[in-house]
């Protein structure tokens, strides 16, 4: 953070935490925005462009996204970029055939034939394995030791352990990741291929496994995963960002006993930089205590909250005041809306097919409907019903409720298309637009970085239509 503290003084911590981590994902040394892989290369421009239908707004989503490429604002995240075609795709930790809203519709059927190897790392079998060249097995749960992501609504850091042996031939992600790059960098060099570039970054092809390992220190083995928690831990204590819960060294040993940490401090991550406030360990935890007890100017234009946004774009748009406007009619005129529910239970997808968990309700995904319209329409309890609108449509089995309005249809989201009839989800009625207005750039609180500004797929309020349906046998 010293390089802008020394650019600005008044500079706030957020601000400058948040710039580091922006030049980080620049350099291509995390994460880009995933909206350019839909944008150029995955069919999502032409479909926002149709299927949005806001007169609110005074520009189609592909204009907004176009001036911000050739203003710069988005410069080191437009990746992959308009000119490179993607031929491979490495999915771990997702699923973008249920997740990416319009998976099954317009994701799969542009992208996918694009790519020449699709590998997915994956503890069970999903959509997008399904329909995978490879599958890796990678561990689940509690089949090896692992730190889980820390945010300061728990104010812990958890741990988990291994308790169950792994199954069969899995390995961790970061096992597996580590064997695709020692035999990616043994091809390398078989082709004499010394060093490559990302972006403005060069890649020494001899340094990849040694720096994916931390110069060699943390390899493939077991003991190699615990011996990287047990350190890291330790370190991220000495750092101040961790405490024991007893008061002790921490490492291993201590998590194996306490089975979790707290947080301290400020730790360097972008969800505990933006709350603006030290983490007390067994204190209760509320954010903006720099600016309500040290009077610290915030993380804007003017360094005050900020209600008048003098931005042109939302200018033009009449947004720089916030107020009410009518939801813009996605996918259609039609007469209903779509809103969804949160599958908690099943942990999102992860266990939305286990046998314990499809017991628990009618063992296949379904959707609620208002009873008085199902009656109008002769339509039964659990009936199949077609749901439509001018972008795609899916089939389901309805469920009647006289708490859903008549203008309304609910249906819970991390079903796995594989679940529906013709693995057609509800997502493929959903183009999933962005907001224009999220492309902004080039105003100090508005510039994307890791989790933060970055335009992303709406689906709520989507315009739907239902009808009952005869499914062929």
């Amino acid at each position: 953070y010293r390089n802008h503290f020394k650019m600005d003084p008044t500079m706030p911590p957020q601000e400058a935490a948040l710039g580091a981590l922006r030049e980080g994902v620049r350099a291509g040394a995390t994460l880009a925005p995933p909206v350019f892989l839909w944008y150029h290369h995955a069919g999502y421009k032409e479909v926002w462009d149709r299927f949005l239908r806001d007169p609110n707004a005074p520009r189609k989503i592909s204009s907004y996204a176009e001036e911000a490429i050739s203003k710069g604002w988005l410069k080191g995240f437009e990746r992959p970029a308009r000119d490179i075609t993607p031929k491979a795709l490495l999915v771990s930790g997702s699923n973008p055939l249920r997740r990416h809203r319009g998976g099954m519709n317009t994701y799969f059927k542009t992208l996918w034939p694009k790519l020449e190897l699709i590998v997915v790392l994956d503890p069970r079998w999903s959509t997008t394995g399904l329909l995978a060249d490879y599958v890796l097995p990678a561990a689940s749960f509690y089949e090896y030791a692992d730190a889980k992501y820390s945010t300061p609504a728990t104010r812990f850091s958890t741990f988990t352990d291994q308790t169950v042996p792994m199954v069969g031939e899995s390995r961790t992600d970061r096992q597996i990741t580590l064997g695709i790059l020692r035999h990616v960098q043994a091809e390398l060099k078989k082709r004499g291929i010394e060093k490559y570039h990302n972006g403005d970054k060069e890649i020494i092809v001899d340094e990849l496994y040694w720096r994916a390992t931390f110069g060699d220190r943390y390899g493939e083995t077991n003991e190699d995963e615990e011996r990287l928690v047990s350190d890291t831990y330790r370190a991220l204590g000495q750092m101040g960002w961790f405490e024991s819960l007893d008061g002790e060294e921490l490492n291993l040993d201590n998590l194996r006993k306490n089975g979790k940490a707290w947080l301290s401090g400020r730790p360097g991550w972008h969800a505990t930089v933006v709350q603006n406030a030290d983490i007390v360990p067994g204190e209760a935890f509320w954010p903006f205590r720099d600016q309500i007890e040290q009077k610290v100017p915030y993380a804007t234009t003017t360094r005050r909250i900020e209600l008048y946004l003098d931005h042109p774009w939302f200018i033009e748009a009449d947004e720089h005041l916030v107020r009410y406007k009518q939801p813009p009619n996605i996918g259609g005129s039609q007469p209903l809306r779509l809103t969804s529910g949160h599958l908690r239970w099943s942990i999102h997808s992860n266990w939305v097919v286990a046998q314990e968990m499809l017991k628990l309700h009618r063992g296949e995904p379904f959707a609620f409907i208002n009873n008085r319209v199902a009656k109008d329409k002769g339509i039964a309890d659990n009936d199949y019903i077609r749901v439509f609108n001018d972008y795609g449509e899916f089939i389901v089995r309805a469920k009647l409720s006289a708490c859903i309005r008549p203008d309304q249809l609910v249906i819970y989201h991390a079903w796995e298309p594989y679940q529906y009839p013709n693995w057609m989800p509800y997502d493929a009625l959903l183009p999933g637009p962005p907001k224009g207005l999220h492309f902004a750039g080039g105003y100090r609180h508005y510039e994307y970085t890791l989790w933060n500004w970055s335009p992303s797929q709406s689906d709520r309020q989507t315009n739907i239509s239902f009808e009952r349906a005869e499914l062929q046998k």
